[in-house]
């Protein structure tokens, strides 16, 4: 059987004495992790947490993520990864959508807790890491130290559910998608294949571990094949990253565009030795050619690229050996995925035009927490809807081109905002960009670009749109234009937020 737990499990036995762990100054090995695992997972045990139950976990970036996640599965229990961020009524919806029974909080966030306690009735058990938790709250340390570290005995399977990752809710509510011990040990083989990670190399992961980005695509792989995790804390500060990468010798990681131009805008950058590195992966959004070109200018590493989601896993991966001949693709579907493009009948739309993604493979997500409906509506005949557009090019290469929600229809004509986007921010003078539909009374719908400039940098409405209408077909180009100092993102992913940016322009344009 494929068991997540396992992994773990076996690294104990071969390589009980190697560093698996690094989080600041707390450096663990095989064999502690997996002690510290099992101790949790029969305290819990103690307490009643049983197969199939919900297990909440409210922390930032740490080894305890570690700990807690394998112990949790262990006992074939589901782990629910609550975003840090989240205010009061956001962690009160996750938790009841999930019916969480245990509730695992860093000390920090206590005050959330109270708000969690008066909004949701499922939590039976509180357990806090820190000192002395205030009233029936139990303390993480001393559940640890009361409990023994013999393998629990659980019964678990590997299609059972072991993962309820909530998704980012940034155009309509969060949604639970079902991940299965299977599901992740399959991604984690192909992960760590197509990333190059061996036994002796370090992965630093920068992701917030309750992502996609976080556990699945750092700790698993790294793990599957015995190499070394370093985490870093929240917030994951470019001064934190290049500090790691020195001082540990991190040979791969993997960060989001914004977060790259955070690190190569970092005035001391070029004073720290990154030798070791050997992949330096971008993802979430596809790297623009100039922040592509800076990254391989001024790291030594090779910049794959990759296309996944919550609901699918990793779906593509670009060779970084076609990254600058390939710009502004995601590569090719992977040996264990298989993509199609689909018209709004569910047909395959002809190659270069373009389609909604649809997948299916052995990564997919079973189904939406307690959803039936949107269930039924992402999942059909075994294909996965995953609500993101693009097309393939000749040679089979894919292209992201947006949302399908952002999909502008002027006159009848379909405008993909991303492909705007992506000529806009070739422009020297332009920093950051969003296009986003609105209202028009005669076409539908009229294309508008939200810009922000590069310092010292100065353009008029005019200039932005005579610079779609030369390098576009004519019905790219905007007909508003609205310069700001800063576009709203997900705190998670630094993803830019159409949804409030839309909400924003409605209330000024009164539409």
């Amino acid at each position: 059987m494929l068991l997540l737990g396992d992994i773990l499990r076996r690294n104990s036995k071969i390589c009980p004495n190697k560093i698996a762990v690094i989080c600041e100054e707390n450096q663990l090995t095989f064999g502690q992790i997996n002690n510290l695992v099992n101790q949790l997972a029969n305290a819990l045990l103690s307490i009643g947490v049983q197969r199939g139950d919900r297990v909440g976990l409210l922390i930032t970036n740490s080894h305890h993520f570690v700990t807690i996640y394998f112990a949790v599965i262990k006992l074939g229990a589901i782990l629910v990864p609550i975003n840090f961020w989240y205010k009061g009524s956001e962690a009160s919806f996750v938790v009841n959508k999930a019916s969480v029974s245990t509730l695992i909080v860093g000390e920090e966030f206590l005050g959330l807790t109270e708000t969690i306690k008066r909004d949701c009735k499922s939590v039976l058990h509180y357990i806090v890491i820190g000192q002395n938790p205030p009233g029936e709250m139990l303390n993480y340390n001393a559940l640890i130290t009361s409990a023994p570290s013999n393998e629990p005995l659980a019964k678990v399977e590997e299609n059972d559910p072991q993962l309820i990752l909530f998704t980012s809710g940034t155009t309509g509510v969060p949604k639970g998608a079902v991940i299965t011990h299977r599901n992740y040990f399959l991604l984690s083989g192909i992960h760590s294949q197509y990333m190059g990670i061996g036994e002796s190399d370090i992965y630093m992961n920068v992701y917030p571990m309750f992502h996609m980005g976080g556990a699945p695509l750092s700790m698993f792989p790294t793990f599957y094949v015995g190499a070394t995790l370093v985490i870093i804390s929240t917030p994951p500060t470019p001064k934190k990253m290049l500090e790691a990468i020195q001082r540990h010798k991190v040979t791969h990681f993997m960060a989001v565009p914004t977060l790259w131009r955070r690190l190569l805008e970092y005035p001391e950058f070029d004073k720290y030795d990154l030798s070791s590195l050997k992949v330096a992966m971008g993802a979430s959004d596809s790297m623009p050619k100039d922040l592509l070109e800076e990254v391989l200018k001024r790291c030594p590493a090779s910049s794959p690229q990759l296309y996944g989601l919550s609901e699918g896993g990793i779906l593509t991966y670009l060779n970084p050996k076609e990254s600058m001949k390939k710009i502004g693709s995601s590569g090719k579907p992977h040996c264990q995925a298989e993509i199609r493009l689909v018209d709004d009948n569910g047909q395959d739309v002809p190659l270069g035009a373009v389609g909604e993604i649809i997948c299916r493979g052995e990564h997919t997500m079973s189904y939406y927490w307690d959803m039936p409906e949107e269930t039924k509506t992402a999942i059909r005949e075994g294909w996965l809807y995953t609500g993101d557009l693009g097309k393939f090019d000749e040679e089979g290469y894919i292209y992201i081109v947006g949302r399908k929600k952002d999909m502008i229809i002027s006159g009848g004509q379909n405008i993909y905002p991303a492909e705007i986007e992506k000529k806009l921010l070739l422009n020297p003078k332009i920093e950051e960009v969003a296009v986003i539909g609105i209202p028009d009374r005669e076409w539908g719908e009229s294309v508008m670009a939200l810009v922000v400039l590069k310092k010292n940098e100065n353009m008029s409405e005019e200039e932005l749109i005579n610079y779609v209408k030369e390098n576009m077909a004519s019905y790219n180009k905007p007909r508003f234009v609205k310069f700001l100092d800063a576009l709203p993102r997900t705190t998670a992913t630094g993803k830019i937020q159409k949804a409030e940016l839309r909400k924003q322009v409605a209330l000024e344009l009164s539409i």
